[in-house]
């Protein structure tokens, strides 16, 4: 094997780590939004926000500077970005040079299912902080209704509450 290809794969590792290190950092984030969200710690929840948009740029470049050096090193032309994978790339590595990139590329595929299941986790407990929310504000601004009842005024409440309410009274 050339040298120029065997300094391109060493340079693809380290690009690897550096990617893989990079993903850590931004579970990292998912883990501190969750904690955020729970706090209603808005300020948090920006900073997440940005630093979640940092993380995926510095990721963005990485990937391209790979697909770059696969490219200028003759081990692999990547005409469409979207067909790039690091599987694919590493389908292409000679065989004694596999076993670093192949155990990257599986460290990389567990981190990014962490962050998948995280991220999905997040969103269910806030879409069902939001809903809890929801309800609190319908039963808060429920309306009154003026009704008259053997001649005095009363007010009865309409809404949610009432319906609960009135599902409590048929239970006792």
């Amino acid at each position: 094997m050339e040298k120029k290809v065997h300094d391109a794969i060493r340079h693809i590792e380290i690009l690897c780590q550096e990617k893989l290190i990079t993903y850590q950092k931004l579970l990292d984030v998912f883990r501190k939004e969750r904690k955020a969200v729970i706090k209603a710690d808005m300020t948090a929840l920006w900073e997440s926000s940005r630093e979640k948009q940092d993380l995926a740029n510095q990721i963005q470049a990485m990937r391209l500077r790979i697909a770059d050096e696969a490219r200028e090193s003759g081990l692999a032309v990547f005409e469409d970005m979207k067909a790039y994978s690091l599987k694919s790339l590493v389908s292409v590595v000679p065989n004694e040079e596999k076993a670093v990139l192949m155990n990257l590329s599986m460290a990389l595929g567990h981190v990014k299912r962490k962050i998948s299941a995280v991220s999905r986790e997040n969103r269910v407990f806030l879409e069902e902080s939001l809903k809890t929310i929801e309800d609190l504000v319908r039963i808060i601004t429920t309306s009154c209704v003026r009704e008259e009842r053997y001649g005095r005024e009363t007010y009865t409440r309409q809404g949610a509450y009432a319906q609960r309410m009135t599902v409590m009274r048929g239970e006792v």
